[in-house]
């Protein structure tokens, strides 16, 4: 049962309006960002955004309180 609620949470997000738009994303797997660097492996909010028919991705930085937050 965890696992399934895993994978709905993963999955069965609701799509944006306008895909054009930047908008928060969960992912599973490391992906190449918008400056060739990692995301998703550090802590912060992933956003995606459809551009010339492919995704890219970039990543807010996490502040130290989000951090502390996530470690308790």
């Amino acid at each position: 049962m965890m696992l399934l609620r895993f994978l709905r949470e993963i999955y069965c997000s609701v799509p944006p309006d306008d895909p054009t738009q930047w908008h928060p994303v969960k992912t599973l797997f490391p992906r190449r960002g918008v400056d060739g660097g990692w995301v998703g492996i550090f802590g912060g909010t992933v956003h995606r955004r459809r551009h010339n028919g492919r995704w890219e991705f970039r990543q807010d930085t996490e502040t130290r309180e989000e951090w502390e937050n996530r470690q308790w």
